[in-house]
């Protein structure tokens, strides 16, 4: 029988595994960046004696740390499964996709201005601004939601954002075909050259992969609408049946839908199952919160057919401890009605704070009050922010139960809601290890 100190040091011991592991992507993608630059160090091009030699070397340097960032960007922006675990879900894959890329965008930026003009009559220089511009473009094009000031004013559907996005993988090829043509000194260490084009390797078959096999090879998940219920005035809830084979999840994960009939609704999007896994039927509760969503909302009917995708993420209140906060906003409720309907709660101490704009946006409250009468350590308190003010960490510390750093904390909800959160724990003295939320916004 263990004693409460040999299952503390277990328990820390799993824990210490477990943030390991979900940071092992981004450790190998700094590696890869670290051995470039050894290699860099340890087996260098030949001196040539030329003025713009240590200028060269800087330039390439900076250039093939750039494509190295990319072809791990590209490598993410596929989805693969495999990978989830080693990042801590499809959302902080996405969000390692969009650090590699804004770092490789300065790194691109930097080469372009020191580069030396030594190669102005090469083929490979017309090439090379042509991938240097459309690669600026389209991340930048990534990048304008999150842009302050900017991202406010300048809206891309999601479908212009995607088709645009598509020509990442056209302009890393000419990035490449630039790096091969161009007098470089990189060419003259076969080490260097050899690593580099391994790089190249990994990262053509990937794009190759992504555009003309994965469509064919995904799985996919043949269901039909059952039902649309009407929530509330922007929220419906679409009830899917299996046509054969039901897709197999875990409460709070989310898939990838579309309904390949319609033109407009053929584009797959995410959204967070809101039923149990031991339900017959799944249950997406989407917001009318987009030109896609909007659509969905005005044309969605009873036997329409439905592709799923998934499931994806990592969002799992099982991964934290007995004694746990909740928080939800708005839509972000879907999750932990699915943890709640899965009637897996019972023997953990929640604390569940919801917060809304008004009355009218509220969904699925009266389930969380009859999860609390069935279960006795499950607490569900309501925030309504147009009469009572915004929920903040110092009333949920105020009306919690027990230490806060002792507690593990999940969040779903609007982006700004949950980075407030993130930081308001963060000054508290929250560990980041026990701070637990998901982002859906991919691009």
């Amino acid at each position: 029988m263990l004693r409460g100190g040999e299952r503390t040091v277990i328990i820390e011991k799993s824990t210490h595994k477990i943030l390991w592991k979900k940071n092992l992507g981004n450790i190998i993608i700094v590696l890869l960046v670290i051995i470039n630059l050894l290699l860099w160090l340890i087996f260098p091009p030949p001196y040539n004696n030329k003025q713009s030699f240590t200028l060269q070397a800087a330039a390439e340097i900076l250039a093939s740390t750039a494509m190295i960032l990319i072809t791990c960007g590209l490598v993410l922006s596929s989805k693969p499964r495999f990978l989830e675990s080693y990042f801590g879900g499809l959302d902080q894959m996405y969000q390692s996709h969009k650090k590699a890329a804004m770092s490789a965008m300065v790194l691109i930026f930097i080469h372009y201005f020191i580069v030396p003009d030594s190669n102005k009559a090469n083929i490979g220089v017309p090439i090379g601004i042509i991938a240097f511009a459309g690669i600026l473009i389209t991340i930048f094009i990534t990048l304008i939601p999150r842009i302050p000031f900017v991202g406010g004013y300048i809206h891309l559907a999601y479908h212009q954002w995607k088709f645009l996005h598509r020509f990442v993988g056209f302009f890393y090829l000419a990035a490449i075909a630039h790096s091969l043509l161009v007098d470089s000194l990189i060419h003259t260490s076969f080490i260097l050259f050899s690593f580099l084009l391994i790089i190249y390797g990994i990262g053509v078959s990937i794009y190759l992969f992504k555009e003309f096999v994965y469509p064919r090879w995904v799985r996919y998940y043949h269901y039909v609408v059952i039902a649309v219920h009407k929530l509330n005035a922007s929220t419906i809830e679409i009830v899917l049946g299996a046509h054969e084979k039901k897709l197999p999840f875990t409460a709070g994960q989310f898939l990838y839908i579309d309904f390949k009939h319609d033109k407009v609704l053929a584009e797959p999007h995410p959204f967070t199952i809101s039923s149990s896994p031991n339900e017959n039927h799944i249950r997406l509760s989407i917001k009318n919160s987009g030109d896609w969503t909007h659509y969905l909302h005005n044309n969605l009917k009873p036997d329409y057919e439905a592709r799923l995708n998934g499931p994806f993420g990592r969002f799992n209140f099982r991964a934290g401890g007995k004694q746990q906060i909740w928080i939800a906003g708005g839509i972000g409720i879907t999750p932990f009605v699915s943890w709640i309907r899965d009637s897996a709660i019972h023997g953990h101490l929640i604390d569940f704070y919801y917060t809304v704009r008004a009355d009218a946006d509220l969904l699925f409250w009266e389930e969380c009050v009859a999860a609390a009468q069935k279960y006795n350590d499950f607490h569900p308190s309501l925030r309504i922010t147009s009469r009572e003010g915004s929920l903040t960490a110092e009333y949920i510390i105020e009306s919690t139960q027990g230490e806060l750093t002792n507690r593990d904390i999940f969040m779903c909800g609007p982006l700004r809601m949950m980075e407030s959160f993130n930081r308001q724990f963060r000054r508290l003295g929250v560990p980041a290890r026990k701070i637990h939320y998901e982002e859906f916004n991919f691009r």
